[in-house]
């Protein structure tokens, strides 16, 4: 029984939980097992959020006797659900399996486990019964080390560890035009790209006082010059006629490091994404490599235990940092990847995030490639 009358957010999330019943009742005569899994992850999402902000054990302890009684659902299945929404954060399609399927595989004690036992039942067709005995058995331990993960003496060695290799975000080249007469310096975006400044909308501030001591700006009369390396930044407003300031850099100053969105994984070392250029530019989907290591193929379980590792990681992000240097005999372009769940500033992400080439290396989901 409940110690305490219940809250308004407490009425809040009963009707929400209510709301995702109702909605999966809707087609329960015809609904499939994946559908009631897709719901109980839904309801067990609800009261995680619910009870985020209250670390409190006998809060939570409450909420689920209120809801039991308020739904007419056991105690237990409600704990359930909340431990099956928390051990799985992302729900991805397992459209073979059903509830009596999760609550097997959430005897499982780590999330690779779970995610390795949810494939291999997927694939495999398991039954219940099936998944209950390969838990008990541990078939993810008589994996280890096999198909699942790259083993460590597999492949070649490198004397160093992976370093990335990332420069500054909007960061240029000035190199001389080719479509004017006399020629207009242009700013090389890369991907065989470039712009002139008048229509890239680059202001020309004007050079700095004497006796100030400060650096010429890139811009200035006698700075800007082909073979020159300069940094944007938007000095107006965004829109029609946004105009933007370049600053010199020192001349060995790392470029072709871009804000990217991510289209299509489509294996554990190449994606599809596409470029933010600046300047309000973008290219089209354009195909990457992960630089420095090799994934297993998509035919194995190791390649699609890669895959699905990426897709997970980079599902929590709304976009990467990529740089990129040149491209491999098949034309893709090499790339180092940062991410960063929860981060709205590129410039972070490019600092701080983690490196995806070097994560599925530590992962074993990877070996080193030298290309």
């Amino acid at each position: 029984m409940s110690t305490q009358p219940p809250s308004p957010s407490y009425a809040a999330l009963r009707e929400q939980v209510e709301g995702i019943l109702s909605e999966g009742k809707l087609h329960s005569r015809r609904a499939t097992e994946w559908e009631k899994v897709e719901t109980y992850w839904h309801i067990g999402d609800a009261v995680h959020r619910h009870l985020g902000g209250r670390p409190r054990a006998e809060y939570g302890q409450q909420v689920l006797r209120d809801l039991s009684r308020d739904l007419q659902m056991g105690q237990t299945t409600l704990w359930e659900i909340l431990h099956f929404r928390r051990a799985l954060p992302k729900l991805s399609t397992y459209g073979e399996l059903g509830w009596s399927h999760m609550r097997e595989v959430l005897r499982a004690p780590s999330q690779d486990q779970r995610l390795f036992y949810l494939r291999a039942a997927q694939e495999g067709a398991w039954s219940v019964r099936q998944l209950r005995e390969a838990v008990r058995a541990d078939a993810y331990g008589a994996y280890a080390g096999q198909p699942l993960a790259v083993a460590p003496d597999e492949g070649q060695e490198q004397d160093t560890p992976l370093r990335p290799r990332f420069g500054d975000l909007y960061t240029y080249g000035v190199v001389e035009g080719t479509g004017t007469e006399p020629a207009e310096l242009e700013l090389d975006l890369g991907f065989h790209l470039a712009g002139t400044l008048s229509a890239l909308g680059c202001s020309r501030p004007e050079s700095p006082e004497p006796g100030t001591g400060s650096a010429p700006a890139a811009s200035s009369p006698g700075a800007l010059q082909p073979g020159a390396i300069v940094s944007s930044s938007l000095a107006g407003s965004r829109g029609t006629g946004s105009r933007y300031t370049l600053t010199a850099r020192t001349p060995h100053t790392r470029r072709f490091t871009y804000l990217a969105w991510i289209q299509r994984i489509v294996d554990g070392d190449t994606l599809i994404a596409i470029v933010d250029l600046g300047f309000g530019l973008h290219t089209r989907p354009i195909r990457f490599r992960l630089r420095g290591i090799d994934c297993p193929e998509l035919s194995t379980l190791a390649g699609r235990t890669a895959r699905s590792f990426v897709e997970e990681r980079l599902s929590e992000v709304e976009f990467v940092v990529l740089s990129t240097h040149r491209t491999d005999a098949y034309g893709r372009y090499l790339a180092d990847v940062r991410y960063l769940p929860g981060e709205p500033d590129p410039h972070v992400v490019r600092k701080r995030g983690t490196y995806l080439n070097r994560q599925l290396l530590e992962e074993r989901l990877a070996r080193p490639y030298e290309r």
